[in-house]
């Protein structure tokens, strides 16, 4: 999974704005082309933020578990003579005051607590997010005579003041809330602030983020790496055939009774086989009836013509689009023969399966059981 506050590894290692950019048009581009991209995995405060949204204390839990924990138990318990921290924090991920726990919260039983059920201060909030940013940008002198936010830059260990003279302000149980909303403001946003801005206006290069604010982050996520169940009932209705196949073919049949019977994550491999993609698009065949597709329709209907217009029709204006059943190109079963030998093959640029003429059900499922067995989900040339 990929999350920018969770990118942090030193000054040498850390890519710069330029390439963030160009990965925000990379996902504008998977959005205008419906390319699917669930390997990104983008990690939902990114998402959130991508979208425009405040981050919390609860978006932490999936970026620094660990950091997360010691502050929730903050909140709930007392910290005076446990914590001995100062509104401060070490400009470098996994070392100094934001990753290293051991030597300050360890020694006061932070990692004992419970941190389920706590959501904490939204971050980013004119009273926190916005005094951590002026901090980071224009903080007080340190022993060294570097401001905060400059020197060598991240990765060489710089203090950086999340208040003005926040490292000579002791964290005690009548300010913890803020420092709480604080240190989660600079390990989800304002750390990584440079990259953030450039991955989101790669995005609005291609895409305006006025329509994006349509969705929440779940949805944009579906967008970008497609539903993640197969349902094969649904995958059958809109199939197209070539060669003499017909929906009610014996062959037909007996693919989608073992494609039905297969587990979820089988499933997933054979759709991979297909198409080069385990899941399917939003606006894929599958979902067609379903209350998540009837729900979001609209908003994608929207997303797609401007999409369209951008991409493919820029001189003419179309209607909304329907959520239509289909993959591009369609999933198409093709004859491949009376030979019962070979095994099944596909061309996932055509989103085509060739069956050979299998004369039974055991024989079919037997075939498919080896291409299953054998096959790792990669490209490869015969």
């Amino acid at each position: 999974r990929v999350c920018v506050a969770g990118a942090q590894a030193g000054k040498g290692a850390r890519a710069g704005p330029g390439a963030w950019r160009c990965v925000g048009r990379f996902l504008g581009k998977a959005l205008g082309d419906r390319q699917l991209v669930p390997a990104l995995g983008l990690e939902t405060p990114l998402l959130r933020q991508l979208l425009g949204k405040k981050v919390g204390l609860a978006d932490l839990k999936c970026v620094d578990p660990a950091l997360h924990q010691s502050l929730s138990w903050a909140l709930e318990n007392s910290v005076e003579g446990v914590l001995f921290e100062t509104f401060a924090v070490q400009d470098q991920d996994g070392e100094g005051q934001d990753g290293d726990e051991k030597e300050g919260n360890d020694a006061g039983g932070l990692a004992d607590g419970d941190a389920d059920g706590l959501a904490g201060g939204e971050v980013g909030g004119e009273a926190g997010g916005a005094g951590c940013k002026a901090a980071v940008q224009t903080g007080s002198e340190n022993p060294g005579g570097e401001k905060p936010g400059g020197g060598s830059g991240l990765g060489d260990g710089n203090l950086v003041d999340l208040i003005p003279g926040g490292r000579g302000v002791a964290v005690t149980d009548s300010n913890k809330g803020e420092y709480v909303s604080l240190r989660a403001a600079w390990r989800l946003t304002f750390s990584v602030e440079e990259e953030l801005a450039a991955l989101r206006k790669g995005l609005a290069d291609v895409v305006a983020p006025d329509l994006l604010k349509a969705f929440d982050e779940s949805e944009l996520d579906r967008l970008l790496t497609g539903l993640p169940e197969v349902d094969v009932d649904h995958l059958r209705a809109y199939v197209s055939f070539q060669g003499g196949l017909e929906h009610d073919s014996a062959r037909v049949l007996w693919l989608f009774e073992y494609w039905r019977a297969l587990p979820a994550a089988s499933k997933g491999k054979l759709l991979s086989f297909v198409t080069g993609a385990d899941r399917v698009p939003l606006d894929g065949c599958l979902y067609i009836h379903s209350t998540y597709a009837r729900k979001y329709a609209r908003k994608y209907a929207y997303l797609s013509v401007y999409l369209s217009i951008l991409f493919f029709c820029p001189e003419q204006c179309c209607p909304p689009p329907r959520l239509r059943p289909r993959f591009d190109p369609p999933l198409c079963l093709v004859h491949g023969g009376s030979d019962p030998a070979p095994l099944p093959h596909a061309h996932t640029c055509f989103n085509q399966l060739v069956l050979p003429g299998y004369p039974t059900y055991d024989v079919l499922a037997h075939k498919f059981d080896t291409l299953l067995d054998h096959c790792d989900g990669t490209f490869a040339l015969a």
